[in-house]
């Protein structure tokens, strides 16, 4: 599973525009092949920034089907005129961490070593 988040700048005054024509195109994602969840967050900090958060079964169900079904053309057309800037999108992964084999002592040193 990854999670695409892409970041979203609306032109300030146009939140509302916007927010009512985003279910629309979110019905576009939910319908696509590997789709499993998405939220949408606005930022505290700024009303014209929002998060859009999806979940996929893999990159590939986004960046290939999805991007290439004509459903992502809809979407530029429903929404793009809101943007302010172009939306940046990253993909995650989660992390598996191992539990610690100890806890970190004070006598330890605390220099960065890489990857080996």
């Amino acid at each position: 599973m990854v999670t695409e988040y892409t970041l979203l700048h609306v032109h300030p005054g146009f939140q509302k525009k916007f927010e009512s024509t985003l279910p629309v195109a979110l019905e576009l994602i939910t319908n696509a092949s590997g789709y499993i969840s998405h939220d949408v967050q606005r930022s505290v900090d700024d009303s014209s920034q929002y998060m859009l958060i999806v979940q996929w079964k893999s990159k590939a169900d986004s960046c290939e089907n999805f991007r290439t079904s004509g459903r992502l053309h809809k979407i530029k057309l429903l929404l793009h005129r809101f943007y302010e800037i172009y939306p940046v999108t990253h993909f995650y992964e989660t992390v598996t961490l191992e539990k610690p084999e100890s806890t970190l002592d004070e006598d330890q040193p605390t220099t960065l070593v890489g990857d080996e």
